[in-house]
């Protein structure tokens, strides 16, 4: 039976890959790093406005359920 040759991956010295690794990792950031003129955030005009009212109305549901779950009695007893 006749062995099949390593893959040439297998052939890298063991200090090489968490370098490699850290490698790859950084690629994004320098791809980044070259064009910074090309990566502005946008101007904004206006600043941002939410409705006010769907606020309040979150709030005041959110905490009519908090009450409403703090005033339920429990159904344990003392020999639980």
């Amino acid at each position: 039976m006749t062995r099949l040759p390593l893959p040439r991956i297998t052939r890298i010295p063991a200090p090489l890959i968490p370098l490699a690794i850290l490698a790859m990792t950084a690629l994004p950031a320098l791809a980044q790093a070259a064009a910074p003129s090309e990566l502005r955030p946008p101007r904004i005009t206006e600043s941002p406005s939410s409705p006010k009212i769907w606020m309040y109305v979150v709030f005041v549901l959110l905490l009519s359920a908090v009450v409403f779950a703090a005033s339920l009695k429990s159904k344990r007893t003392h020999q639980d």
